[in-house]
């Protein structure tokens, strides 16, 4: 299968038509909404299972045979040739009401994206990129932030469903607003690096994220110039669930602080159990 310009453009339009639906059920507020199983901010709503089922239908007719990797499937991603999608990455935001989410579809093989596509439907701006190709909001070519300092950067992190690594985090920020000019929480693990390759911000990291969540972005990010890697700075792996992206500059004064998050999984205290929690009732 090659990956161009043509290809690129069937990721888009699967996009704006699985956002378009999104948009709707945020504007006119038809949102039912279920509690996964990772935590209380951990959702699923109707439209997400809309924008499944829509990017399913789209991505299957425009490649038929290809393997789909989606977050309301519990799929996992096989190595090969496959399309992985989150129809609907900020959840919890969207089911609020507050405007930060995204559909987020990327075409990855062999172990390495080569096709992405971001697509905010509120603000109808769409990311995307392709291997060699460079990274694009709408017509503009992205060149990335070209923050140096990181007493000049405008960070971006996220909270993990995970809330055994909500202290580790906490603690990190509370370290780096300390030398940064300031950090913020998106809430979408996909938008947050398009932002940092757009120049919006200066650098993004998170912990505890799916496969869906950072598959497009990473190529987004990357096309524009930035680093991405792990949060000690070590090549980044898709299934670690740990990202870093910003300017090259930063990579290592920044993973200096990061850095503790990738042993947060080890010092973690266990969740308690359904009968534990009854107890200390």
């Amino acid at each position: 299968m090659t990956y161009g310009i043509s290809e690129l453009e069937v990721l888009v339009a699967a996009a704006h038509g699985a956002g378009a639906l999104v948009a709707d059920a945020h504007r006119k507020r038809r949102v039912s909404i279920e509690r996964k199983t990772e935590g209380p901010a951990s959702l699923v709503t109707n439209a997400d299972y809309a924008a499944d089922d829509y990017l399913h239908t789209s991505l299957q007719r425009a490649f038929p045979g290809l393997s789909i990797v989606s977050e309301e499937r519990d799929g996992a991603y096989p190595g090969g040739t496959a399309c992985i999608v989150d129809p609907l990455d900020g959840t919890l935001n969207f089911a609020h009401g507050y405007p930060e989410f995204a559909v987020s579809i990327a075409l990855w093989d062999r172990g390495r994206p080569q096709l992405a596509v971001v697509y905010h439907p509120l603000r109808e701006e769409t990311y995307r990129a392709g291997r060699g190709l460079g990274a694009w909001r709408g017509t503009e070519r992205l060149c990335g932030s070209r923050c140096g300092e990181i007493a000049d950067a405008l960070l971006f992190s996220g909270w993990p469903y995970d809330k055994r690594y909500a202290a580790g985090c906490a603690q990190l920020v509370g370290a780096l607003v300390e030398v940064c000019r300031e950090v913020r929480i998106v809430g979408s693990g996909a938008l947050a690096p398009c932002y940092v390759a757009a120049g919006s911000a200066d650098g993004f990291w998170e912990l505890g994220l799916a496969p869906w969540d950072l598959a497009a972005a990473v190529l987004i990010a990357a096309e524009a110039g930035m680093a991405v890697s792990d949060l000690d700075g070590a090549p980044f792996t898709l299934t670690s669930g740990r990202v870093l992206v910003c300017p090259p500059e930063l990579t290592e004064p920044l993973a200096d602080y990061t850095a503790q998050l990738v042993h947060v999984h080890a010092d973690a205290k266990p969740l308690p159990t359904d009968s534990q929690e009854e107890d200390d009732r």
